[in-house]
């Protein structure tokens, strides 16, 4: 993945037009309903090591998004 950074006119870099989101599993079916747009998602693996269930399937299909 490419990230691309703008220069401001002063000279100083600022950052792409996107913002990510930190995923907390409660509003994970709004993400899913509403399609932000997500620059990045950011998990904490540990949340997520667990056999199937709901985290995985929600993780599964915002990846897809």
């Amino acid at each position: 993945m490419t990230t691309s950074f703008n220069r401001a006119s002063s000279g100083a870099f600022s950052l792409p037009a996107s913002a990510g989101l930190g995923l907390k599993l409660q509003h994970a079916e709004e993400i899913l309903t509403t399609h932000p747009p997500l620059g990045f998602v950011e998990i904490h693996a540990e949340n997520f090591m667990v056999a199937g269930g709901p985290r995985h399937h929600y993780l599964s299909r915002i990846q897809q998004h």
